[in-house]
């Protein structure tokens, strides 16, 4: 039997795993992925999200994913999830 790429994964001391992430099955919806950075990288991040056009953290990283790995992203997960386009807002 395969088990789930998530269930495989070594997990660290500390880590935290969300109840998204417990359950099984193929069903589609979201789950929680975070990852511990250095203040520096994440400071990075933020300049890259605002040189976008206030682009969310979200929508960075998943463009990023899309674009480097032809991960399959549909558009709309690239909006805000707060119904704001990435810019408005910002001058």
């Amino acid at each position: 039997m395969v088990r789930p790429a998530a269930r495989r994964l070594r997990r660290h001391k500390g880590d935290r795993v969300s109840g998204s992430e417990q359950t099984e099955g193929g069903g589609e919806g979201d789950a929680i992925v975070q990852i511990r950075v250095p203040k520096s990288l994440r400071n990075e991040i933020a300049r890259i999200a605002l040189d976008q056009g206030g682009m969310t953290f979200r929508a960075l990283i998943l463009s990023a994913l899309k674009a480097t790995y032809g991960l399959d992203v549909a558009d709309d997960e690239l909006r805000d999830r707060r119904g704001r386009q990435a810019g408005e807002g910002h001058q």
